[in-house]
């Protein structure tokens, strides 16, 4: 029973996740994009430059690894309470 609890929580908390990068999509792909735009001016990257397109890319790439380490994490814990 307790194990099915926190298997259903696991399963809840994923989706908010999913849920909420899913909803307002665009709003939030134009947030990221204005963040990596940053990011990349701020590293000295010209603007409209191969190099920039590439160095968006990358900072998007790091964003959807953070994504996933996160959600890793979170399945690494929901295990370990299922051990104790």
């Amino acid at each position: 029973m307790m194990r099915q609890l926190s298997s259903t929580k696991t399963i809840v908390a994923t989706s908010l996740v999913l849920v909420s990068l899913l909803s307002g999509c665009q709003a939030l792909d134009e947030m990221e994009a204005d963040g990596y735009r940053k990011q990349c001016a701020t590293l000295g990257i010209q603007p409209g430059s191969p190099h920039f397109d590439q160095c968006m890319l990358q900072q998007q790439a790091l964003s959807e690894e953070e994504t996933e380490r996160s959600l890793d994490r979170i399945q690494r814990d929901d295990a370990a309470k299922h051990r104790k």
